[in-house]
């Protein structure tokens, strides 16, 4: 992290926000991290503090940065959110099912297995096999989900959103 007393990496981390925001805000100037507060930086502010009802002075106050500080860590959270994983279209997964959403299905339960011991039978193997029902209906009792043995959209979404929270899940 930057040392904020040094007037240039104030500069710098405000920049740096600003840039952060311009990759999840439609007509946001992308700008240089170079250390110079000038126009172009100092545009950047200044449509910042229009879209968010702040004083348009163009200058970083208190609040400002607060408010760069907080939307900055939304824009980066959003920006890197693991995407969907799964394709809704694809579900539900059945015993029918086969090929890579199986197998990423599989591969998401055996991460989970420890923390549900039920799963550790499951083999990637890519077949919706009579040991993938039985983890996925394991599974969903423990989650309180009906225990049909199906991956249908709220399973998924419970599987996905466990793999992700759980330290599982590490994105790069």
């Amino acid at each position: 992290m930057y040392d904020i007393t040094d007037p240039r990496n104030a500069i710098r981390v405000v920049q740096s926000f600003l840039l952060e925001i311009s990759y999840s805000t439609d007509g946001f100037p992308h700008i240089a991290i170079d250390g110079i507060y000038g126009p172009e930086t100092q545009n950047a502010v200044r449509i910042f503090q229009s879209r968010n009802r702040l004083p348009v002075t163009g200058r970083v106050g208190f609040e400002d940065w607060n408010a760069l500080y907080d939307r900055a860590n939304l824009g980066k959270q959003a920006r890197t959110q693991d995407p969907v994983l799964l394709p809704p279209s694809l579900l539900p997964l059945t015993p029918r099912s086969s090929g890579t959403p199986v197998y990423l299905l599989q591969s998401l339960l055996l991460s989970l297995s420890p923390l549900y011991s039920d799963l550790s039978r499951v083999r990637q193997n890519g077949r919706y096999d009579p040991d993938t029902q039985s983890a996925v209906r394991a599974y969903q009792e423990q989650r309180r989900l009906p225990p049909s043995g199906i991956v249908d959209l709220r399973t998924w979404q419970a599987i996905a959103h466990d793999y992700r929270h759980t330290g599982a899940y590490s994105p790069a």
